[in-house]
């Protein structure tokens, strides 16, 4: 008997310590669920006037100037199917892509630059807050099934986060405009993700690059843990944008790296006005 009580006892204990671990994890969850509530009641603003024909890239490696006007031209006698077939890849000159558009929600080609419109939800000190509001705030949803089967229908990122609901490049936009409202060089990234198309985050903080999911809903008792971007080899990068520029990986698309040479800054983005000669 004595020996039974002293395997029996320690076991007892770690598992009251787990049922405490849960009860203040849940009690945690809850009163952050609370706050974010609070916050978005108190954010008021009106989402859809985010839209502007008068947006321009910088080429960096000549330094020529390129006008979303352009692309409504381009797309002017194309069908809707046509328009949200996908990201277009812009190149010039024959060479590789200096930039990309995507079809909004009014109707419009723009700059994928266009979409970070400068938005945070709310003011926060923690930076796995985004993260964590953005995965429980959005609901996944296929654009398809949002747009009356149109496949690709880009939200900006205030959008995004009124809407409630979006596919990758929405959850992404949104998480990474706010984190770059918090002063991280945060980027979104577009490329493969197990041979699907998709679009995630980064960011860099030191000399560390972390990689987020943004459209993950698991309920992770880790979600201030962000993963190093390094250890993601299931990511396959190709194109990489912040509200002012758009990078292209020349080198493997294998790569778990977001900086050095094979990273390759291509174009500056100006939003509302062309940028001085």
């Amino acid at each position: 008997m004595f020996r039974k009580a002293i395997i029996i006892i320690p076991i007892f204990i770690l598992f009251l310590l787990y049922i405490a671990q849960e009860i203040r994890t849940a009690l945690f969850e809850s009163k952050i669920n609370h706050q974010i509530e609070e916050a978005f009641k108190k954010t008021t603003g009106d989402y859809k006037k985010v839209s502007t024909s008068d947006n321009y890239i910088e080429i960096l490696q000549d330094g020529n100037k390129f006008a979303e006007k352009q692309i409504h031209l381009h797309f002017k006698n194309r069908s809707r199917n046509e328009m949200t077939a996908g990201v277009a890849y812009w190149s010039f000159m024959n060479n590789p892509p200096v930039t990309a558009s995507a079809f909004g929600t009014d109707y419009l080609h723009h700059f994928v630059n266009h979409y970070l419109v400068g938005y945070a939800p709310f003011q926060t000190e923690y930076l796995w807050m985004p993260h964590y509001t953005i995965s429980k705030r959005i609901k996944y949803q296929l654009d398809a099934q949002q747009y009356g089967g149109f496949k690709e229908v880009w939200q900006s990122s205030k959008e995004a986060f009124y809407n409630t609901r979006g596919d990758c490049e929405d959850h992404a936009l949104a998480l990474t405009d706010w984190l770059i409202e918090m002063g991280w060089d945060a980027r979104v990234v577009l490329g493969s993700y197990k041979n699907e198309g998709h679009a995630w985050v980064v960011v860099f903080i030191e000399d560390n690059v972390f990689l987020l999911e943004s459209t993950s809903k698991q309920k992770n008792k880790n979600w201030r843990h962000y993963p190093l971007a390094m250890f993601e080899s299931n990511y396959h990068p190709q194109y990489m944008f912040n509200r002012n520029f758009f990078w292209l990986n020349t080198g493997s698309i294998y790569t778990t790296r977001y900086e050095g040479n094979n990273w390759v800054k291509k174009s500056r983005f100006f939003r509302g006005g062309k940028p001085n000669s």
